[in-house]
């Protein structure tokens, strides 16, 4: 990484803290499945995204993490349209 980064989290925060990551997303796959037996697949693909939009702007706001430059928009929308919109409404479906 350069010296410009952003990361906030401490060295030894960031391997348990991406350890609760990976459990809490291990979990979305078989709760999704569960999910759509009973709700319509659009309807879980847009809570879950609105779920995981509501944790990490408390998270960012607790970080006080400032805004992103206006060049990295198109990147950020790109991604969102993939990771929010694209694998949860893929999965669901699916």
């Amino acid at each position: 990484m350069n010296d410009k980064s952003n990361v906030t989290v401490p060295a030894g925060k960031a391997l348990p803290l991406g350890l609760l990551a990976i459990v809490g997303f291990s979990g979305t796959v078989p709760a999704t499945r569960l999910a759509v037996r009973e709700l319509d697949p659009c309807f879980v693909a847009i809570a879950r995204a609105v779920g995981a939009g509501l944790l990490a702007a408390l998270f960012l706001l607790w970080q006080r993490a400032p805004l992103p430059a206006r060049r990295q928009l198109g990147a950020f929308a790109l991604v969102a349209l993939g990771t929010v919109v694209g694998f949860p409404l893929l999965m669901a479906w699916a």
